[in-house]
């Protein structure tokens, strides 16, 4: 099979996470321009890709204008605001606490702040610039699960666990626990995943086919959406079954639809 990139985004990803994809023969990149064939899984980087007219086969799964759109949470939850916690577009529009504020484009839980009250809201801003964050409804979280989806599947399922104190650059810290192949979630909770993927590719087609699926599942039993990921950590489990289903797919020639096309062939597609 041809090389595996994994371009990474302008952010901070874990040494252990970097080790793991070293590991495995996948190449790091943060490149621009491609000039041989290979799999381009464009981990959260949204800045526009050039490939060599001259090379035939080369597949991104994840284009640039797709992970901008999941990066924006107030696009993403414009997209698919009947999955998220209710947002509100001002303070006036806040009519029950408590409330959580998250930045527009924040990533690992950076400045993600828990607010109690409305004289707390005002205050925050009177520091902060509104037009850079969101105002969500706030869930009283009993579970907190990773879906892995490659090409509209999941091919993945993790508890996700938050740990005790904060990184060295102030984001959270979590841990994810494999449920496995055989995990157990209700049809119900089945049913709401496979509803979310589908509204999501009703509007991006295949233009982002890697990505987590971040869900809350409440206290009151119900499930929201926390965020759909397109730059999310790779255990060795996880990248595993995720190398396992790219090479799958290829040698099945499932890929056809994120191959970069040349200007001698039909359908060619400028990036």
């Amino acid at each position: 099979m041809d090389r595996i990139y994994v371009r990474q985004a302008n952010i901070t990803f874990s040494q252990s996470f970097v080790d793991t994809l070293r590991s495995n023969g996948v190449i790091i990149t943060r490149r621009d321009r491609y000039n041989r064939s290979g799999i381009l899984v464009n981990h959260g980087n949204g800045k526009p890709i050039t490939v060599n007219p001259k090379v035939r086969n080369f597949y991104i799964i994840n284009q640039p204008d797709s992970i901008r759109l999941c990066s924006n949470k107030v696009s993403n939850c414009n997209l698919l605001d009947e999955f998220y916690p209710e947002m509100y577009q001002s303070v006036e529009d806040v009519d029950k606490f408590p409330v959580m504020v998250k930045p527009i484009n924040g990533h690992h839980g950076y400045g993600i702040k828990k607010i109690d009250n409305r004289s707390e809201l005002e205050e925050f801003f009177r520091i902060h610039n509104l037009s850079k964050y969101i105002i969500q409804e706030y869930i009283d979280i009993k579970h907190e699960y990773r879906f892995n989806v490659l090409d509209r599947k999941v091919y993945q399922v993790s508890h996700k666990e938050r740990q005790e104190g904060l990184t060295d650059e102030g984001g959270f810290i979590f841990v994810y626990r494999s449920l496995g192949k055989d995990a157990k979630i209700s049809q119900k909770f089945w049913d709401y995943i496979n509803n979310v993927i589908d509204a999501f590719h009703n509007e991006v087609g295949y233009d982002l086919g890697h990505y987590g699926i971040d869900v809350i599942k409440g206290k009151d039993g119900k499930y929201y959406l926390s965020e759909i990921n397109s730059a999310c950590g790779l255990g060795q489990f996880t990248l595993g079954k995720l190398l396992e289903k790219l090479k799958e797919k290829y040698n099945n020639g499932d890929l056809e639809n994120y191959r970069v096309r040349t200007r001698n062939e039909n359908n060619y597609r400028r990036l």
